[in-house]
């Protein structure tokens, strides 16, 4: 039977990605022909946090995040337009506070949690052109992000799995993101 132990601890995550992408651009009107570009992500995220109130039922967490991510993209020609997309980093920091709940019913632990977290975009914009016509884009400034996720674990049979949702709104932009996940231990 799966037994959570209650205390207040500290907890660091680091995330290390790369993403080598290669894209495929179409114009319309420009040519039949796409142009071809790669592309390179890669960054890290810290995300750190402290159980200031746990129980066997409930826990609070405060968190906070640091991350950076640089991303190259390379140049490309569709028709007679020549496209530069140049590069650009994205550095930014949250804090924000976890709720997660957990609860057993019939051998099975189940554990709803939900995060409100502030985003700052410190240092977020690129330069990229059009036949040498530049353009900027400062994708900097601040958001919200909510979440929710309901994972479970069913240890007698190592089955679990997870359903999360979440979204964003400040700025100009807005979005929102599900996923579902099973995972087997054997």
């Amino acid at each position: 039977m799966y037994k959570r132990q209650a205390s207040d601890s500290v907890r660091a995550d680091l995330i290390l990605k790369r993403e080598d992408l290669d894209l495929e651009y179409t114009v319309a009107g420009l040519s039949d022909v796409p142009g071809r570009a790669k592309a390179l992500s890669s960054g890290a995220s810290l995300e750190f946090g402290f159980k200031v109130h746990e129980t066997p039922a409930m826990t609070v967490e405060p968190v906070g995040n640091l991350s950076h991510v640089p991303t190259r993209i390379g140049s490309f020609s569709v028709g007679p337009t020549a496209f530069d997309f140049g590069s650009g980093d994205t550095s930014r920091g949250a804090v924000g506070l976890n709720l997660r709940g957990t609860s057993m019913l019939a051998g099975t632990g189940f554990f709803p949690s939900a995060t409100l977290k502030y985003w700052n975009v410190f240092k977020g914009g690129y330069t990229s052109a059009i036949n040498t016509v530049a353009f900027n884009y400062d994708g900097t400034g601040s958001y919200v992000e909510a979440s929710a996720m309901l994972e479970y674990i069913a240890p007698d049979t190592g089955w679990g799995g997870f359903v999360a949702g979440s979204g964003f709104f400040g700025g100009a932009s807005s979005g929102v993101r599900a996923q579902v996940g099973l995972n087997l231990e054997w």
